[in-house]
């Protein structure tokens, strides 16, 4: 095997750290920083540092840092939450930034998770170039997150936020939340159903991360399938790949009041994100999977070699 350039993974023992490790390990050699029970096991563990100093010294000579970490959005909003959410995504971020300013060698690309719901609730297509007006908590966090990103000085290093979709794959992300709606027949339109969905299958999530790291790219990026789905539709579908069986609908207060019984937050179903790739399409990205059906059929066959998560499913998206 020859040289493989380091990629330090803040928050790497969640899924979506779970899945580069697993499909770019031939690509590059990483160094987790995460819980260490759950750390994929072919890769080198690092608790998190505790000045500094100890985060340059850690950067210093790797080729790139992608940062993940983050508390999840899958709970209730009580300000408890809302503080560690905002907490955990703009103090890593900041600390990050600081460790890059001590580096002598620092990396060549910092790659920032971010998420599409920095979108306001809309209809129209959503581009790199539209505006996030902010407005409620979770678009405030996002701007926040983004903000503490690029406000941070750190001139040698090429700066991409990923504006990530739902994300969907066998092992984890929205895949497993939505299979056992339609399970228990609740895979009918949520609310309305006219909101709209913006999602990608995992394997692009991954090839536009791979994309990204080695391409000249730099600002924010969306990441989601070129084709946003309304809710109505892609439940539909997904009935009909899942389980063929008439599904129950569900007004919008019978989402609200499960997700109060499930301690989770109905926005993440009910807004309405419209959003599309522009910048990953002018850059000649190729989606695997670009269209709701090629996701769901992918998904219904089965996978030769499965990760192991050794976490329960959540949707993971701010």
């Amino acid at each position: 095997m020859g040289y493989k350039p380091l990629i330090v993974l803040a928050g790497g023992s969640g899924y979506l750290g779970r899945l580069l490790v697993h499909h770019l390990k031939d690509h590059f050699e990483f160094l987790v920083m995460g819980r260490a029970m759950s750390c994929p096991v072919e890769v080198a563990y690092q608790a998190y540092p505790n000045n500094p100093e100890e985060m340059a010294f850690l950067l210093n000579g790797a080729y790139g840092i992608v940062n993940l970490a983050g508390k999840s959005v899958d709970c209730r909003y009580t300000e408890k939450n809302k503080a560690e959410i905002l907490f955990s995504r703009i103090e890593t971020t900041r600390f990050i930034a600081q460790g890059i300013a001590g580096c002598k060698n620092p990396p060549e690309v910092w790659l920032n998770l971010s998420s599409a719901t920095i979108y306001p609730d809309s209809q129209e297509m959503q581009r790199e170039t539209s505006p996030t007006p902010g407005g409620n908590f979770s678009e405030d966090v996002c701007i926040a997150w983004e903000n503490a990103f690029f406000n941070s000085p750190t001139p040698s290093t090429r700066k991409v936020a990923l504006r990530t979709g739902l994300v969907f794959g066998e092992t984890g992300g929205a895949f497993p939340v939505f299979r056992s709606l339609a399970r228990y027949f609740l895979a009918g339109k949520q609310g309305k159903g006219n909101q709209f969905m913006s999602i990608l299958h995992e394997q692009d999530f991954v090839s536009a991360t791979l994309h990204l790291l080695n391409h000249r790219s730099m600002g924010t990026y969306n990441v989601c399938i070129p084709q946003p789905v309304r809710n109505k539709d892609f439940m539909k579908l997904f009935a009909q790949q899942f389980n063929q069986w008439p599904q129950i609908n569900q007004p919008e207060w019978l989402v609200k009041l499960g997700a109060m019984l499930i301690k989770t937050e109905a926005e993440l179903v009910l807004k309405s994100r419209c959003v599309v790739p522009e910048r990953l399409l002018n850059e000649g990205f190729h989606f695997q999977f670009d269209s709701t059906e090629s996701i769901l059929r992918a998904l219904k066959k089965p996978i030769s070699n499965p990760m192991k998560i050794s976490h329960g499913p959540s949707i993971q998206e701010i």
